[in-house]
């Protein structure tokens, strides 16, 4: 599979594998995905989602996701400890 520079996005909510440099120069691998600004709405407002006062409504904060997918409360954890500098499709996970 070839890898793709982050600044070309995937489809929102599509699960591919990112990696990234974390703070202690390591490189990470992660199933995730990318969440645009006012995309993916939020049932149950935390400090961290973002609120649109056109839509009177929460969102989850854009940016890239990991994906949780063996645990169900949870589904996507925001990647804060560095920046995405790639992803590749991954199709048969999506399947």
């Amino acid at each position: 599979m070839k890898w793709i520079e982050a600044s070309t996005k995937p489809a929102p909510d599509k699960n591919v594998l990112i990696s990234w440099l974390n703070s202690h120069g390591n490189r990470r691998y992660a199933v995730g995905c990318w969440t645009p600004k006012h995309h993916t709405e939020v049932l149950d407002a935390e400090d961290w989602d973002e609120y649109c006062e056109k839509d009177e409504t929460y969102y989850v904060v854009e940016g890239w996701y990991e994906q949780q997918l063996n645990w169900s409360e949870y589904s996507g954890i925001n990647v804060s400890d560095g920046i995405v500098d790639f992803w590749q499709e991954i199709d048969r996970i999506n399947k």
